[in-house]
């Protein structure tokens, strides 16, 4: 059993790494390098990060073996702070919706809020990395099923109930800013801005189900378990819908933005064009 589940962890922290790394490509691209973007940009690095350590866990899982202290003590640091960054970015996105909608995307003082918010991230990042590889915190894979933390005081887990849930606070009552705007702007606009409004839209779509799927999960990670009697089918479940927490964000990209699709299927297509002509050159027979 534990091969199994530590396969699935595996497969999919691998296919979602992929995903991810694929929307961080086509969002270099000269055509999206914008503001909402580059903090797409980022939010993918902090997915991947998250993600890599899935994927080593789920060898764990499947050798039932963390590599020892170090690997397991570092791995965990990386995780969760990984996760702070992406509550930091994902708040940061929200507050670049707001700026887009309320028409204020040139605005130099705008620029550097989402400057200021996206730095605050990292910085936010840089932090909970080094708490938590000092010897009295940290993050351990228990049972090799679930990453948690080891203070016995809890600590930790006390400072990230209130960053997580002040951020959801605050993202929530952006989005319904955000909303309700919309709903003015597609009214009150020309229609020489419908295809602006609708792609700014699609991605207003993406950053408030991912939000909200954030939420539920992180409601879920802290409070699910004790209404789930099996304690090794509640770790599995809570370290499946993480890894798909750090997914679904560009799962969401590519079924809703039909040009992010084009762009990568041309990339796709244009790269494997060049590897049959370089093939050909090689081995003209």
């Amino acid at each position: 059993m534990s091969v199994l589940i530590g396969f699935s962890y595996f497969i999919a922290a691998s296919v979602l790494f992929t995903l991810n790394t694929l929307l961080w490509i086509v969002c270099k691209r000269k055509e999206y390098r914008t503001r909402t973007y580059m903090i797409i940009r980022h939010l993918c690095l902090a997915c991947m990060m998250q993600l890599m350590v899935f994927i080593i866990s789920g060898v764990m899982t499947m050798t039932q073996n963390n590599f020892g202290y170090a690997t397991d003590k570092i791995c965990g640091a990386v995780v969760q702070s990984g996760w702070f960054l992406y509550i930091g970015l994902s708040l940061t996105l929200a507050a670049d919706r707001m700026i887009t909608f309320l028409g204020y995307s040139h605005s130099k003082l705008c620029h550097g809020i989402s400057f200021v918010l996206l730095i605050a991230s990292w910085i936010m990042w840089l932090t909970f990395l080094v708490v938590l590889l000092l010897p009295e915190f940290g993050m351990t894979y228990t049972g090799l099923h679930r990453w948690d933390y080891v203070d016995d005081q809890g600590i930790l887990m006390k400072v990230e109930k209130i960053v997580d849930f002040s951020a959801y606070i605050i993202v929530f009552f952006i989005y319904v800013i955000v909303f309700v705007c919309f709903l003015k702007m597609r009214c009150l606009s020309a229609s020489t801005h419908t295809q602006w409004i609708h792609m700014e839209f699609r991605i207003l779509i993406v950053a408030a189900i991912s939000f909200t799927y954030e939420m539920v999960f992180d409601v879920f990670w802290f409070w699910g378990g004790d209404f789930i009697s099996n304690d090794t089918v509640a770790a599995c479940l809570a370290n499946a819908l993480w890894i798909l927490d750090c997914g679904l964000f560009a799962i969401l990209t590519f079924l809703i933005s039909r040009s992010i699709r084009k762009k990568l299927f041309a990339m796709i297509i244009k790269r494997q064009f060049k590897i049959t002509i370089v093939s050909t050159v090689i081995n003209p027979h």
